[in-house]
């Protein structure tokens, strides 16, 4: 297939085809809604019942009062997104940071005592589904620089609202985490976080616009095997405002601070939660759906990423 139209929703994948979700079936009987249209379902993200009405104290979720006794030893960003990046995992913004100043980390010092073990376990399916998504923009991006003559497009399938969840997973982790220089000045310590917001999320309720997902729009925008994170702070109120990402020639911006939120709307309202995101080189494009509640026959809102080759 050529490249894809930018104005219209052309499904790539046919009933009888393999589920682009790689679960084995077919997408007639797993991500195709009754519009023909591709959905990836989010797994849930609460744990088993019954509850056990146990608030732990060293968790972050114990405002749910459904925790273990049992406390987890947790990567704040995925184990898995860490074994993809290794030492190119960038980490900016904090306040302890000059302006400008980024430091790498290792796997083994991103770790804390953050999760009991209930709520460690209920969240993994958010981590599973970001690493699969940060690894297929890896693909993407491979198959739009390769040499060839070929125009062919590459499609993706992923849950946007599984990806948002697990960038708020990673905003509380990195909080609560308490990543410090030798001067031990902490994120927690430093400023404040409506923690309300992001653990309604990750309790499987769905925010509301302008809160959530905005993905910029790069001309240009040249690749880095890296990942690059940061808190947003506020400059209005100095409060927690989200989490930046910049991923492979990508940067998202996930929200979770009404005010801030608010602005980005209004400044940039076709870049919140989009359904296609295309990368696009000079020949080829490849496009990922991304799906997203409440569950509608969805309209196109495309952002494209046009790479700098």
């Amino acid at each position: 297939m050529p490249r894809p139209s930018n104005t219209r929703l052309g499904i790539p994948w046919l009933p009888e085809d393999s589920c682009p979700c790689e679960s084995g079936k077919r997408f007639g009987s797993c991500c195709r809604t009754v519009w023909g249209t591709p959905y990836k379902a989010v797994e849930t993200t609460t744990p088993k019942p019954p509850k056990t009405e146990y608030a732990n104290p060293a968790c972050y979720m114990h405002s749910t009062n459904d925790c273990s006794t049992k406390i987890s030893g947790e990567h704040y960003i995925s184990e898995n997104i860490l074994r993809q990046f290794g030492p190119r995992l960038i980490v900016s913004g904090m306040p302890w940071q000059p302006a400008g100043q980024e430091t790498r980390y290792g796997a083994g010092s991103l770790t804390a005592n953050i999760l009991c073990d209930r709520h460690n376990s209920a969240l993994s399916p958010l981590d599973a589904a970001a690493g699969r998504f940060f690894r297929e923009l890896g693909i993407a991006y491979g198959h739009v620089t390769k040499r060839s003559l070929s125009t062919k497009t590459s499609f993706f399938l992923s849950s946007g609202e599984a990806l948002e969840s697990w960038a708020f997973k990673t905003l509380l982790g990195l909080y609560h985490g308490g990543i410090s220089q030798a001067e031990g000045r902490r994120l927690v310590d430093r400023v404040s976080l409506d923690e309300a917001t992001p653990i309604r999320a990750l309790s499987g309720q769905r925010l509301k616009a302008p809160l959530g997902t905005y993905v910029q729009r790069n001309v240009g925008a040249t690749f880095g095997d890296y990942l690059r994170c940061a808190p947003l702070i506020s400059k209005a109120s100095g409060v927690l405002a989200g989490l930046r990402l910049d991923l492979r020639a990508v940067t998202f911006d996930f929200l979770i601070d009404e005010p801030e939120a608010a602005f980005y709307f209004r400044e940039n309202a076709n870049f919140h939660r989009p359904t296609v995101l295309d990368l696009v080189g000079r020949q080829r494009t490849s496009r990922f759906f991304l799906s997203w509640t409440p569950l509608l026959p969805p309209e196109i809102h495309r952002v494209g990423i046009e790479l700098g080759l």
